[in-house]
């Protein structure tokens, strides 16, 4: 995917998780990175775009205006997010645009997680 061009923690990130079948951890996502982007590889920034890139966590305000594409399962635990889940993220993200209601507070309340 890097086709000589340098690709930001984010796209990493996502590129890392396109190649997970099943769930991964975030221990995974940092041994990862640190074999296939080690300059990228600090443990808090790595960390920090795991938890923006999820669509169901309380403040993802630093990512706000980028679109989530994993869902954590429970702590520490992650994988990619399915296409219902974006589109639930999405209409919730609409809706708070326009009634001014936070995106997080959408996010717990359209998928409580079981946990």
């Amino acid at each position: 995917m890097n086709g000589g061009t340098s690709l930001t923690v984010w796209e990493r990130l996502r590129e890392y998780a396109a190649t997970q079948s099943g769930a991964f951890t975030s221990q995974e996502a940092l041994s990862w990175f640190r074999r296939h982007a080690p300059s990228q590889a600090n443990d808090r920034t790595v960390r920090t775009h795991i938890r923006g890139a999820c669509w169901n966590v309380g403040d993802r305000s630093q990512f706000s205006k980028r679109e989530p594409f994993l869902t954590r399962i429970d702590r520490g635990l992650f994988r990619l997010a399915t296409l219902e889940e974006l589109q639930h993220w999405r209409t919730g993200h609409a809706d708070a645009e326009t009634s001014g209601r936070s995106r997080s507070t959408y996010a717990r309340a359209a998928f409580a997680a079981p946990w």
